[in-house]
Formats: structure tokens, sequence, C-alpha cells
């Protein structure tokens, strides 16, 4: 019964709430640069830093890490909305 009724009604509130926290997530940069002293090095004020200073191979891996955790999740919840 979890696998043909609970998840399918679940899916929507799962998918809706993966979404909300990814679009929360973005503000994280600005939270922490209000919020956190001088000596509070984030991952976010480090990234911020580091591209500030040179451009490292590791934030750009990052960024296209986070832009295909996006592009999956967006593709996940079309197959989801395809499916009904």
């Amino acid at each position: 019964t979890l696998r043909t009724i609970v998840l399918p009604l679940l899916a929507p509130a799962i998918g809706a709430g993966a979404i909300f926290a990814f679009t929360i997530s973005f503000d994280e940069l600005i939270v922490a640069l209000f919020i956190a002293g001088p000596e509070q090095f984030t991952l976010p004020r480090q990234m911020l830093a580091s591209a500030r200073e040179y451009l490292s191979p590791t934030l750009a891996v990052a960024a296209v890490l986070v832009s295909l955790a996006s592009l999956l999740l967006l593709g996940f919840y079309a197959v989801l909305q395809r499916g009904r």
C-alpha cells in the first residue's frame, strides 16, 4: 500500500517542497553575508571571495553541479507531471 497509495499521494507535496527548498537556498549567500562575522567563512562566502580574487576551476565545477541539480529536479518534476 505504501508504493501504490501513499507515495503517489505524497509525490506532489514532495516535489513542491523540493522546489521551494531549492528556491530558498539561493538566498543563503545574502543571509550569510549579513549575519556572519568577519571571522566566519561559510561555503557561500568562501565561494564569493574565491570568485572575487580569481576564477577557480573548483568554483566553476560547483556552479555546474548546482545547475545540473536544478535541471535534474526540473526534469524529474516534468516527468511526474506528464505521467498524470
